[in-house]
């Protein structure tokens, strides 16, 4: 292959990545110790094979290293594979992360909904049904609104819209009722975005952040920036309003309470009296009272007119995390807290707080051994009838029979007050006022009404955390199950799930109590397999995973894609692929192979699109030129009146659909953002004026082209990416080994470099060439994901799948950042030079030996003092050492017959630190399991004649 200085990217106020997420495993409610994968025909779904633990690490001798770089497992023979029956729900999308957020639409004519939002980014609709008659909800659809957590979720019913925030530092909204999929970004903050809080007299949503600000975002007209923003003087958690919007409230880790007037666009209170961060709020209707929940375990109700503390009710003794009411006046009131208690609150209508009564309705069901309680993340309740609730730990929500009056057993009523506290309201002997109130002083001494749900909707178990075995190729996975599971990502696939019973004996070894689960703790499980399975890889990242939403995502960007290598001989063992010859010094990148097979299809879509053109531009402009128009043609032209090229019918239709996905749908989000018609949308402004330019060839030279220059605000939508990648930008320091040789490489326009690209890049030879054939599923989901340097906001540029990327080529070419499409379409590979190892070379001496005495006849000659060291590659095996060795020994006169060519027929020994290391192990791996680093940046190794025996010695 060739080989050349890596194209130093242009300098960017964002990082653009390419992420692809390898398959859902499915789990069932009957089955806990195995994991599936659903059939090509999704009929059923077959089980994955279960893997056995290694009983213990032996070693064939005490100083003899694995050699292997991969883990070692194998299938359990007590496990054989079961098939399960895909019913028409397991097919649908699920919640793989807990819940944090609910909302309710109450309509008639029995299509009430009820919306889930989690923190995989997952927002669910469920079809309720008449609201009189209790029935398990059915699934209607599902957006992925965010690529983060969602914190909170409201629907706004006079808009028709669901407004969701993240951690992603967006808030987003989505009109469930048109059939598009696609969802509008109202905004964004600085850091993650915590609470929403909409106005149902008006058009706007309040939204409040960890950045300290709180912000009002038009929900009709769709503009970027806010209606008005004021910064707090502390994070905040939560925000509040009343049914008119005259009065915002917000909360946070300072403990205090505080009230805006978005009318005078000012401070209107502040309310002191919390001793802990505020986390939930509720207002009434009018404004004038509000319920605020406290990580001091209490509610206060307030009276934000007098701007003072009306009540203070005690009845959780934990967290209070939720809080939730109907009723205008928060006469009756639900809170749920961390120790997962549902109480309901009854205020006394005459404003006596002695005659307050609190029940306490249920507790989320929880595993008694877990350190981790199910804490209440979101309440909603319709009607006195049916109180739902979701929880931190599970990716399910529960539907709770609900009460109208207090009247149930005394066992099920708390106290809301403090006996002192009562004996203040109510002037009577502070032993009486507790039997009077009730017979219990908190929640965790109550029964709850209700033991169990209506019912429970169940998500999939997700996986928790990820880890990188050190070959950075394997990866263990656990989900909430406390299922561990072995992923090849670079093959993009899970190769099996391991024994739980074998985990837990492994668990036990190590002195873990009775109730310990592997889900418990999944950090320490992760690190206890590992421990027990890993190999000897000694692999630099060109990766790394993310598992928030609760599936395995794996992301390669610039920066590391060309970081890591491996030999070709290893890959093919590893990929269970018969290698063409014993030995090989050929090596593939890692992340550049991934890249390659997952855009193949959209390099043979070029090939095959362009034929022999040789003009370089982009595909939809010489679409363009075939019909007529200008790029500015699509500023006014309407989709559906373009005309047809010459191509195939299949052809336009595809040009059809590519100008559709690119089309503007920001002007309204009343009107436009969330309509389903193309007749109105069109090209974004900056995006046509750049294929104006590359049509034109009105580009600078590379010689006029300035250190620097000044670019016009970014685009808004998706379009940015490219917009960005036009403007020039300085070059990393660290990335430029030499400025004055790079220099008129850095200064090349983006147009001029994509259409050098275009022409010459896959003429000759095939990117493809040289590296596995990686069959990856046409199913599997790409991203192209931008995210801001500053901030960590995360933008999807582009979602596709494997097998969708040869359509959307067209589209592709606009979208993927320069190194992308470079990667896939030059066969070119970039020279990377990797840190120098100092080797010193010395003989072996059979009187040195500590335990058996060899024969003397397999000394070597030493060798000179500049022979005997070098300065050698980390990634060099130690093969080639002995060659150099029986080289250096053949000149000086020694004789060493060799039976063939092959570097691993060397009949020489090749020991460190007393272990002997195979031929096919690398200096790194010398380095790191024998050496140990005992010397950083040096290592010392023995030679020898080769020994049928493998004890060894110094």
């Amino acid at each position: 292959m060739a080989h050349r200085t890596a194209l130093h990217p242009l300098e960017d106020a964002s990082r653009m990545r390419v992420s692809y997420t390898l398959p859902p495993l499915l789990s069932f409610q009957d089955d806990h110790e195995h994991r599936y994968l659903p059939d090509e025909r999704g009929m059923h779904a077959q089980s994955l094979p279960v893997l056995d633990l290694p009983t213990t690490r032996e070693k064939p001798h005490t100083r003899t290293v694995f050699g292997s770089s991969f883990p070692r497992v194998e299938h359990s023979p007590k496990y054989s594979v079961r098939l399960h029956e895909l019913a028409p729900e397991h097919a649908r999308a699920r919640h793989l992360r807990p819940i944090n957020a609910l909302a309710l639409d109450v309509r008639e004519n029995d299509s009430s909904r009820l919306f889930s939002a989690g923190i995989d980014g997952l927002v669910c609709v469920w079809d309720l049904g008449s609201l009189d008659a209790p029935m398990c909800p059915r699934f209607s659809k599902h957006i992925r609104a965010h690529r983060n957590r969602i914190w909170d979720m409201k629907y706004v019913p006079n808009q028709d819209v669901v407004v969701t925030c993240s951690s992603d530092c967006t808030i987003k909204a989505w009109n469930p009722d048109t059939p598009a999929s696609n969802t509008y970004e109202l905004g964004t903050h600085a850091d993650y975005v915590k609470s929403l809080a909409p106005s149902y007299g008006s058009d706007w949503i309040a939204s409040g952040s960890l950045d300290q600000k709180l912000c009002l975002w038009d929900l009709r007209e769709g503009r970027k920036d806010p209606m008005w923003q004021v910064a707090t003087p502390s994070s905040i958690y939560v925000v509040g309003s009343n049914r008119s919007g005259s009065v915002i409230a917000t909360a946070g880790v300072d403990r205090r309470v505080r009230g805006w007037d978005p009318r005078m666009r000012g401070s209107a209170f502040e309310l002191v009296g919390h001793e802990d961060l505020v986390r939930t709020m509720v207002m009434s209707a009018d404004g004038e009272h509000l319920l605020s929940g406290s990580s001091d375990s209490t509610v206060r109700l307030w009276s934000t007119k007098e701007q003072r503390c009306l009540c203070t009710y005690s009845h959780h003794n934990a967290s209070v995390w939720s809080l939730y009411s109907q009723d205008d006046n928060l006469s009756t009131f639900y809170s749920g807290d961390r120790d997962g208690f549902l109480c309901k609150i009854f205020l006394d209508p005459n404003h006596q707080p002695q005659n307050d009564r609190c029940v306490v309705l249920a507790q989320e069901s929880i595993d008694p051994n877990s350190p981790s309680k199910a804490g209440i993340a979101s309440i909603m309740a319709y009607n006195d009838q049916y109180v739902w609730t979701s929880n931190t730990i599970s990716p399910s929500f529960q539907c709770w029979q609900d009460i109208k009056n207090p009247d149930v057993s005394s066992s099920s009523l708390v106290n809301l007050h403090d006996p002192d506290m009562l004996q203040f309201f109510t002037q009577l002997p502070a032993n009486t006022v507790h039997q009077e109130a009730g017979s219990q002083y908190s929640v965790s001494e109550a029964f709850p009404v209700f033991d169990r749900p209506l019912y429970e909707v169940v998500g999939f178990h997700g996986i928790l955390r990820g880890a990188f075995l050190n070959d950075r190729i394997h990866v263990l996975t656990i989900d909430s199950g406390g299922i561990v599971a072995l992923w090849n990502v670079f093959h993009g696939s899970c190769i099996g799930t391991f024994d739980v019973h074998a985990v837990n004996n492994a668990a036990m070894v190590q002195g873990v109590p009775p109730t310990w689960r592997p889900q418990h703790s999944p950090s320490g499980t992760l690190e206890l397999v590992q421990n027990i399975i890993e190999g000897e890889g000694v692999t630099l990242p060109w990766c790394t995973l993310d598992t928030t939403s609760g599936l395995l995502t794996v992301s390669i960007d610039e920066t590391k894609i060309w970081s890591s290598d491996m030999y070709l001989d290893e890959l093919h063992e590893m990929l269970g692929n018969p290698s063409t010859s014993a030995w090989s010094e050929d090596r593939v990148v890692l992340g550049v192979c991934v890249i390659r097979n997952l855009f193949k299809h959209m390099f043979l879509a070029e090939m095959q699109m362009r034929g022999n053109n040789r003009e370089g531009l982009p595909m939809l402009l010489e679409w363009l030129k075939q019909l007529g128009l200008s790029p500015e043609a699509l500023m006014h032209v309407p989709l559906c009146q373009l005309p047809s090229g010459p191509q195939t019918a299949r052809m336009n239709e595809t040009y059809h659909s590519i100008l559709s996905k690119m089309s503007a749908f920001h002007a309204s989000i009343h009107l436009d953002i969330f309509s389903s018609s193309e007749e109105v949308s069109t090209l974004e402004y900056e995006i046509v004026q750049h294929l104006h330019k590359m049509l034109a060839k009105d580009v600078p030279s590379p010689h006029m082209v300035p250190e620097s220059s000044t670019s016009p605000p970014e685009p808004s939508t998706f379009f940015g990416t490219f917009r960005r990648n036009t403007s020039k930008r300085k070059v990393p320091s660290q990335l430029v080994p030499s400025a004055k040789k790079e220099d008129a490489q850095n200064k090349l326009d983006y147009a001029n470099a994509l259409s050098n690209l275009y022409c010459n890049a896959w003429r000759d030879t095939s990117p493809l060439t040289g590296i596995p054939n990686i069959q990856y599923s046409s199913m599997m989901s790409i991203e192209i994901v931008r995210e801001d340097r500053v901030n960590g906001k995360q933008t999807v540029a582009y979602r596709g799948s494997v097998g969708s990327v040869g359509v959307d080529t067209p589209l592709l070419e606009l979208m993927a950042p320069y190194w992308l499409l470079s990667v896939v379409l030059s066969p070119e590979i970039v020279q990377v030079e990797g840190p120098l190892v100092k080797v010193v070379l010395q003989k072996w001496s059979s009187n040195a030996s500590t335990s058996d005495t060899l024969n003397a006849s397999l000394e070597l000659e030493p060798l000179s003092a500049e022979d005997g060291t070098l300065t050698v590659p980390r990634n060099l095996r130690v093969a080639r050492i002995a060659d150099y060795i029986k080289h250096a020994l053949t000149s000086m006169g020694s004789t060493i017959s060799t039976p063939t060519d092959n570097p691993v027929d060397i009949p020489i020994d090749i020991l460190c630190n007393g272990y002997h290391v195979p031929a096919r192990y690398t200096i790194a791996q010398c380095q790191a399991f024998c050496w140990r680093n005992i010397t950083p940046g040096m290592i010392r190794l023995r030679y020898r004649r080769r020994s049928s025996r493998l004890s060894v010695g110094l």
